[in-house]
Parts: C-alpha cells; sequence; structure tokens
C-alpha cells in the first residue's frame, strides 16, 4: 500500500469510527473510484460493508468492477437484490455479467428479473459465454449503422449520440452480418451521397465468440487496435472488445502466470489473505517439491558408498544443481511466454525443442570446461575434473531440454504450462542432475 493510499484509508476509518458521515460523503465524492477500490481492500469486512452503505448507486457501479474479487464476493453477499440491480443497471453489460457470473443460481435470476429488459437481454447474452472467451470479455455497447446508409445520414444520427467513446462505425447490413469498419475521419471526408458500406474498411481483424482471451489480446497488440469486433459463427456482429478490456487481459494473465509458476492458486488475493490462509495455498506446490527432494535425497543415499570414497564430491553438488535450475528457468520461461504471447506456434514444437538442446549443449560445454578445470587446480585430480565438467555439460544440456519440453508437451494435452514451469520442472532437473553426476563420478572415480 503506497503512502498515499495508507493516509486516505486511515481517514476512512477514522470517519466510519466517528459516524461521520458528512466528511465521508465529502470524501467519497472527491475520490477517485480506483483509489476507492483500493482502500476497500485494506478495510475489515465490517468496514467496507459500512463504507458501501454510503456509496450512490452511480458511486457502487463505477467502484465495484475494480475490488479485488475475493472481497467483491464478499460485498456482494451484504448487498440486498432491489440494490445491487439498480448498481447493476448502471454498469456497462460486461462488467454487469462479470459480477453477476459470481453469484449463485437462483440469486442470478432473481436479480435479473429485477433489472430492466433491455439491460437484462444484453447481461443475458454476455453470460452464455465462457468467462476467458471474446464472448464472455466483450461488450455489446457499441455504434453500428446499417452498410445501405449514406455519408449524410450517418452524419446525421452522429449528431443525435455521444461521439466522446467511439472510436469506430461498426457497419452492418439490415440482419446484423458484419461488413466492416468505418472511422469517423473517413466518414468526414467522404462525399454525402456514397454509402458507408462503400468506403466501409472490409478486411477489418474480427474474432468469434469462442476465441480464447489471450489470442484476442494478442491481436489487438499485433495490428494495434483500439477495438477489435467480435461476431457469432454466422457472422452477425455481437460485440467489441475495448483496448482497457484487453489492458485487464494482459494483466490477468501475467499475475495468472506468474502465480502459477510459482506453484500458488492465482485467483485468491493472498497479500490481503490472513498468514493461515495464505500458508494453505501457497503450501501444497510446495509439499510436492519437498516429496521430489525426498527422492532426491533417495539417489543421494544410493550412491552413498560413492560419496564416502570420494568427499569433495558433496561440493560440487550446489554447484550441478544450481545451474541445471537456471537454465532449465530461462528455457521454461521463454518457452512459456513465446506461448502466451503467441510468438511460439506449438506446431514448431520440434524445432524449438532442438534449439534449446543446441543452446544447452554448448552453454553447457562452456561452463563444464571451467568448472572442470577449476576442480582438476584445486583437487590436483583430473578425474575430478573430468567428472565434475562432464557432469555440468550433461546437467546444462538436459535442464535446458525439460526447460523447453514440459511446457509445450502440457500445451500439447491442453493445460496451462505456466503451471508446471516451476515445480515439475525443478524437481524433474535435480533428480536427472543427481543421477548424472553420481553416476558419471562411480563410473571413473571407484
Amino acid at each position: 500500500m503506497n503512502g498515499e493510499i495508507r493516509k486516505k484509508t486511515k481517514e476512512i476509518k477514522n470517519f466510519l469510527i466517528n459516524k461521520d458521515a458528512s466528511n465521508l460523503n465529502k470524501f467519497i465524492k472527491s475520490s477517485h473510484p480506483a483509489d476507492l477500490a483500493e482502500i476497500f481492500n485494506f478495510l475489515k469486512k465490517e468496514e467496507r460493508k459500512e463504507l458501501l452503505s454510503f456509496l450512490s448507486f452511480e458511486e457502487a457501479a463505477n467502484v465495484l468492477p475494480k475490488i479485488e474479487p475475493v472481497f467483491l464476493k464478499e460485498l456482494l453477499d451484504d448487498i440486498e437484490n432491489v440494490r445491487l440491480s439498480q448498481i447493476l443497471e448502471i454498469m456497462p453489460p460486461d462488467e454487469a455479467a462479470d459480477i453477476l457470473g459470481d453469484l449463485q443460481k437462483n440469486r442470478k435470476k432473481q436479480i435479473l428479473n429485477l433489472i430492466k429488459k433491455e439491460e437484462a437481454d444484453d447481461v443475458n447474452l454476455l453470460l452464455k459465454y465462457k468467462e476467458d472467451t471474446a464472448g464472455g470479455i466483450m461488450t455489446s455497447d457499441f455504434f453500428s449503422l446499417y452498410s445501405g446508409m449514406t455519408v449524410t445520414e450517418a452524419i446525421e444520427k452522429l449528431r443525435i449520440v455521444d461521439i466522446s467513446n467511439i472510436s469506430y462505425i461498426y457497419v452492418v447490413t439490415d440482419n446484423n452480418n458484419f461488413v466492416g469498419v468505418l472511422p469517423l475521419r473517413n466518414l468526414i471526408t467522404a462525399d454525402s451521397f456514397v454509402k458507408i458500406g462503400e468506403i466501409a474498411n472490409k478486411n477489418t481483424v474480427r474474432v468469434t465468440v469462442d476465441v480464447d482471451q489471450e489470442e484476442v489480446a494478442n491481436l489487438v497488440k499485433k495490428y494495434d487496435l483500439r477495438a477489435i469486433p467480435v461476431v457469432d459463427n454466422t457472422n452477425k456482429l455481437v460485440g467489441i472488445v475495448t483496448v482497457d478490456d484487453i489492458l485487464d487481459i494482459v494483466t490477468e494473465e501475467a499475475s495468472e502466470d506468474i502465480y502459477r509458476m510459482a506453484g500458488i492458486k492465482e485467483d485468491e488475493s493472498l497479500l490481503h489473505r490472513s498468514i493461515p490462509v495464505a500458508v494453505r495455498f501457497r503450501l501444497p506446490w510446495l509439499i510436492a517439491c519437498l516429496m521430489g527432494g525426498m527422492v532426491a535425497a533417495g539417489i543421494v543415499g544410493v550412491f552413498e558408498e560413492t560419496l564416502t570414497a570420494v568427499i569433495i564430491l558433496a561440493a560440487f553438488v550446489p554447484v550441478i544443481m544450481g545451474m541445471g535450475g537456471n537454465i532449465g528457468t530461462q528455457s521454461a520461461t521463454i518457452i512459456v511466454r513465446g506461448l502466451a504471447t503467441g510468438s511460439i506456434n506449438i506446431k514448431d514444437a520440434w524445432h524449438l525443442l532442438w534449439r534449446e538442446l543446441r543452446i544447452g549443449l554448448l552453454i553447457g560445454i562452456i561452463c563444464g570446461f571451467a568448472i572442470g578445470i577449476i576442480a582438476q587446480i584445486w583437487q590436483g585430480s583430473p578425474e575430478l575434473g573430468i567428472v565434475v565438467g562432464t557432469s555440468m555439460t550433461a546437467t546444462v544440456t538436459i535442464a535446458a531440454f525439460l526447460g523447453a519440453f514440459f511446457p509445450i508437451f502440457f500445451q500439447r494435452l491442453g493445460i496451462d504450462p505456466a503451471i508446471v514451469s516451476g515445480p515439475v520442472i525443478t524437481t524433474a532437473k535435480d533428480i536427472t542432475a543427481l543421477l548424472i553426476y553420481f553416476g558419471i563420478a562411480t563410473l571413473i572415480m571407484l
């Protein structure tokens, strides 16, 4: 929490404790919704509930979508259906759909029945689609005109609407089939009696409702779009995904990948959770790593005779395992990021694996030669130099391969590759490193 938010949170708490409704209302009206939402994250449950009661419908509509999901769920449980329906009517349809999507089925139905039919229809349309698809993140709030209109007729239509949020005019046929996009500048400079269907850009990038949100974000980034149209399977225009939605997706996906690479459940606000809850969500994958460590310890036990005979071998175990871990993490990070951004095609899997294998081999030879020379000079033992150098080369090569292999393999299976990049690769690398090191040592030094 930065200093400004800390100061504002303290003020809010004082207003609530002293029941100072006048100053509290002034504070709310002078604060940005994003700041208020952040303050909600640092209040206790009863304080959040009390502060929400001071917000008007419009203020609540601006603040609620920005509150951390785990606290939003608690707040929604405390809002009466009538009040919540009035708040949702003010929200953009996509934000209202996101909030309704977190409610129980029966309550969702009750609230939809309280919302005006037009708004409810828009929200129901969005609720039909999966949350992480173009249909799930799009908004049905866009401006479209029929392709048969003339430029003069289109401009007349624009005169009676608020154009401050219009980046594109979406051109459709009479039955709502998507034709193309018409920038405002092109409309204004066109001849008066030309039909807008003739000057619309028909080669517009579009997505269908079932396209994954990551792919949508990649297209917006690639083509530098402010919004992207979403069509159904019959090419009817049903919504658009705007650039602010894309920013939310990028943040969400990045956070999700980072959490999963660490083996943490990403849908929990662990920064704001109690210590026991944070431990509960972080512990499972660490237990899995611990079990992998026990397997590695078992391997050391198998080679106890080798280790006892040549005790200096133990000094190089951290170096070899550490280098394997570093190169494996590098490879995994490069592949996971490439898969997430769309810059890596899963069809190029064998080419990528072969490339990482060669990179790992070259790095392994360089590092292996260096540490082999150091080991030989330090202990005056050519055999130790050969063991350490060869083990380093083989470990780094295999770790680079595993770091690339696991993300690609799990992507093929339809599992998010980020989830295996931490614990699984670390465990696999440790086991293979010990097998290689002590195996080679046993063959050469005993």
